[in-house]
């Protein structure tokens, strides 16, 4: 048995059916559930700061932060905690200094909760210039041609949402590095399933969240700042959480040095014990291990689409570029249907295929609980 299928025992919903949609929400391990019940407990049964395995609160979110770092490839200082991926972009988004001119490079394609922050600092004559993108690419040619003397940020998702390409993130990481460019990047659709190395790949922030590659309840988010950023990014607001000394009420702060600084008072402990047992977890199985396995997956559901007629793998790019998310775009002839997955029990759904020029599609994604057992299943379905 392979380290993956014994893993894969501790994902209760993965023995039960073709869990196949971690691009909306991952499944949650048995060892997250279980801490986190018996934190709750001991708040209901015992009261006071409950016991994190011989930790108290304090001592357990140092432990996050060692285990996210060492998923990200920083210091424990570097790492931000927070609620979720919007939430940590927007100490960029607010605190970096713009003038009225200059320019911030993004994707046509990003996520929204970035897109919706840049709104406002286009109001104070901050040009946001959106790169269309090519068959879901984005590349540093592609970049290279719409920055100019005023571009100060190139931000983009580590993957795209709606396509899974997986951007070369290293080589526009020391483009921007070259040229005096901050590099940002939402990690929400990468980090926990694909390698991130923040110092190699030159990024200047990241962020992301808990609940999808990151396998937990939801509510968590984190942040990597780098300390050249921290040196200049401006922090409008300020809490108990940035002191030196927690719990202790003086008049006046010390602040931290560290990325800590951006945070405010008492955080969600429960979230943010399930992310740090899942980024502890992912450093013991190696992100090589687990990036590995997940692309034999993605290529095992290609070789296995090409046999069908009416169903094509519109996410064909090159290996470096892939990572759990597929398209499939479906030709009219395809039996599949919404109620034909549910009824097989394959979580996955068939959804408008206009933005891949088709009438549907579906979006599979694939984590390292999944095996190839689960896509048999959904190509049972789509054979008919």
């Amino acid at each position: 048995m392979n380290r993956f299928e014994e893993e894969r025992k501790h994902f209760p919903a993965a023995l039960t059916q073709a869990y196949l949609d971690t691009g909306s929400t991952g499944l949650v391990p048995d060892y997250v559930y279980e801490g986190i019940k018996r934190y709750m407990e001991g708040r209901v049964c015992r009261g006071g700061d409950a016991d994190w395995g011989g930790k108290d609160t304090v001592q357990m979110i140092a432990e996050t932060r060692k285990s996210l770092a060492g998923m990200l490839g920083c210091e424990a200082e570097d790492i931000a905690l927070g609620s979720n991926t919007a939430q940590m972009l927007a100490i960029f988004i607010g605190g970096i200094d713009l003038r009225p001119g200059d320019n911030v490079l993004a994707s046509e394609e990003m996520f929204c909760g970035q897109r919706y922050g840049w709104y406002y600092r286009e109001q104070e004559g901050i040009e946001i210039r959106y790169i269309p993108t090519d068959h879901g690419k984005i590349t540093l040619d592609m970049i290279r041609k719409y920055a100019d003397e005023r571009t100060r940020v190139v931000t983009l998702d580590m993957v795209e949402n709606t396509t899974g390409y997986r951007i070369g993130a290293e080589e526009i990481g020391t483009w921007c590095h070259q040229n005096g460019i901050w590099f940002v990047s939402d990690a929400a659709q990468a980090a926990g399933a694909v390698p991130i190395d923040v110092k190699r790949m030159h990024i200047d922030f990241l962020a992301g969240n808990d609940y999808k590659w990151m396998m937990n309840f939801g509510g968590a988010g984190y942040a990597y700042v780098s300390e050249q950023l921290r040196n200049t990014l401006k922090q409008r607001t300020v809490g108990w959480m940035a002191d030196t000394e927690l719990f202790k009420a003086k008049k006046k702060l010390d602040s931290v040095t560290g990325a800590q600084k951006y945070e405010y008072g008492y955080p969600n402990v429960s979230g943010i014990y399930g992310i740090g047992q899942v980024a502890r977890r992912y450093c013991e199985l190696g992100a090589k291990n687990i990036e590995q396995y997940i692309l034999s997956l993605n290529q095992y559901l290609e070789q296995k689409v090409s046999e069908l007629p009416y169903v094509h793998f519109w996410s064909d790019y090159p290996l470096n570029n892939r990572c759990g998310i597929m398209i499939l775009t479906l030709d009219d002839s395809c039996p599949v249907t919404n109620e034909s997955l549910q009824k097989a029990g394959v979580a996955a759904r068939v959804i408008s295929g206009e933005m891949y020029g088709a009438k549907r599609a579906m979006r599979i994604a694939v984590h390292y609980y999944n095996n190839t057992e689960d896509l048999d299943r959904l190509i049972a379905i789509l054979a008919g």
